[in-house]
């Protein structure tokens, strides 16, 4: 009997280890699906990437730039979140105690902006695979969200 009630409790911790293994600590799904690295649409022309596409183990420094190559002012947040790919899912990977100004900022036309992404505060540790950043702005006419897509290797 006691032998029988362990073997079920093994059993049950394997499963329940195998199913967490593939997020490993990401546990909020991205409310994106595809999203692309820049946006031509009317007046607003958009683009945005990293300072590097391929980052190796350990990450020391994301720099997430973006420019307006377009011809109106367009807007955006101080907030900026990673995401990881994980079995065809974006998954959002979590800061510990951090938040984000609620401000609004411009950006002009043929202007660019840089932003350092607060490694120091993921509640979580970077590993291979594929990562984004996905950002939200506003032109004079709709909300639109980019992202700029980076690999990390070891």
């Amino acid at each position: 009997m006691r032998v029988k009630r362990t073997i079920i409790i093994l059993i049950g911790v394997l499963v329940w280890v195998s199913a967490c293994s593939g997020t490993s600590g990401l546990y909020i799904e991205s409310k994106y699906n595809v999203l692309e690295s820049e946006i031509n649409k009317n007046k607003t022309s958009m683009k945005i990437y990293t300072d590097n596409q391929i980052y190796t183990l350990p990450v020391q420094r994301i720099i997430l730039k973006f420019e307006n190559n377009g011809t109106s002012d367009v807007n955006f947040g101080e907030s900026r979140y990673i995401e990881k790919l994980v079995e065809g899912k974006w998954y959002l990977i979590p800061y510990k105690e951090l938040g984000f100004n609620d401000i609004g900022l411009t950006i002009k036309p043929g202007e660019s902006v840089e932003q350092r992404i607060p490694l120091e505060f993921l509640d979580y540790k970077l590993t291979e695979g594929l990562y984004r950043i996905p950002k939200s702005f506003n032109d004079e006419s709709e909300n639109f969200v980019i992202a700029a897509e980076f690999e990390i290797k070891e």
